[in-house]
């Protein structure tokens, strides 16, 4: 990837990615302070953490990457996040099932972007690009087994 128009296209669709990863981290967080009512709910406790560790590290990865493009990094673009609002993140219920099951979602949905631009980065030939989101998505994807995983009975 050579031309500057290739890398302003890939620097906006890292800019999505950044902020759909930091929209995941914030509804993370979210689940992780307000999640109640649960006899595992140290377990779940722990598991939105977790997410929205990996998805903050994955955030400043993408970000950097952006820099490396020579572009400027904004993850609060108006609708710049990939990501659907959810009624659990914005209505203020707080069950935890309805938390695994939006926070599953939000994760697949973060995986299918990174793999998608991935893609995108491999057919214009910036591989780096390509390996660090295809390493992305893969735990993201992790992630969203862990999360439904969850909601499995023993």
């Amino acid at each position: 990837m050579t031309t500057a128009s290739a890398r302003t296209d890939m620097a906006t669709a890292l800019n999505r990615a950044a902020a759909t990863l930091d929209e995941l981290r914030a509804r993370a967080k979210d689940a992780h302070w307000n999640v109640s009512g649960t006899a595992n709910f140290y377990s779940l406790h722990k598991l939105f953490d977790d997410v929205a560790t990996e998805a903050n590290a994955l955030t400043d990865v993408v970000a950097e990457r952006v820099r490396q493009l020579r572009h400027p990094v904004n993850v609060k673009l108006a609708g710049a996040s990939h990501l659907r609002e959810t009624d659990v993140f914005f209505a203020g219920r707080r069950e935890a099932r309805a938390y695994v099951r939006a926070l599953g979602v939000d994760a697949r949905d973060t995986q299918h972007l990174l793999s998608a631009i991935a893609t995108e980065a491999s057919a214009t030939g910036d591989e780096a690009t390509n390996a660090l989101l295809s390493d992305a998505a893969a735990r993201i994807s992790k992630l969203e087994w862990m999360l439904r995983s969850s909601m499995e009975p023993l």
